[in-house]
């Protein structure tokens, strides 16, 4: 496999953890941004960080709303899936991790829905994260 650098974006709930988890059983250098901290200044000042110690492996971050921080070599991919199939999601991990319970779903989708060709927003592909963790992973590094 080629060297890759994506960053996964997009509203609470959608699997961006998941996948970042299942990236790093791969094998695959992998870097939940929730993982140091919900402010999102706080994130940012370890973003760059991170980012000068890369070297040419392929690297996945998970990173809802920093994607315009990110070096324009990294694929923003958007995981999106149909709203009604969002909410639900939501809810459920909201149950299952009351810790997240303060996010919020229906504003957040569309702001991500709306703001999705935005330069802080942008995205290069929308993927429907519909299915199972291991069939959007292989979608996700699969170059178009």
């Amino acid at each position: 496999m080629n060297s890759q650098k994506i960053v996964l974006i997009g509203p609470p709930g959608v699997g961006k953890s998941t996948l970042v988890q299942l990236a790093k059983a791969k094998g695959i250098k992998a870097i939940d941004m929730e993982d140091y901290g919900p402010n999102k200044e706080d994130r940012i000042g370890k973003l760059d960080e991170m980012l000068q110690s890369l070297g040419d492996e392929t690297v996945i971050f998970g990173g809802a709303d920093i994607g315009g921080n990110f070096p324009d070599e990294f694929e923003r991919i958007l995981l999106l899936p149909p709203k009604s199939v969002y909410l639900d999601r939501l809810q459920a991990r909201n149950e299952s991790l009351p810790e997240k319970a303060y996010q919020k779903g229906e504003h957040i989708y569309d702001l991500f829905l709306a703001n999705k060709d935005d330069p802080e927003w942008r995205s290069d592909r929308i993927i429907d994260s519909i299915g199972k963790p291991d069939e959007i992973f292989e979608i996700i590094l699969k170059k178009e």
